[in-house]
């Protein structure tokens, strides 16, 4: 699956755990599981942010994540 990541919208998953086009729900607001990472396994997640400063600036955070 191609895809464009969208700020906001498109998180890196480990598809052993969260398969691709999954959509999940943090804090209200719901994201696709639309990119993977070397970095991203187990049950990390890697939200796309449009810019690296913002991504810096929302760091790393721990929380409840629900399978929509």
């Amino acid at each position: 699956m191609e895809t464009v990541p969208k700020s906001g919208y498109t998180i890196a998953v480990d598809p052993q755990v969260i398969p691709l086009g999954s959509y999940l729900e943090i804090e209200g607001v719901t994201y696709r599981a639309e990119d993977i990472g070397q970095a991203i396994k187990d049950r990390r997640l890697d939200i796309f942010f449009s810019s690296h400063e913002e991504a810096i600036e929302f760091g790393r955070q721990k929380k409840d994540v629900y399978l929509k």
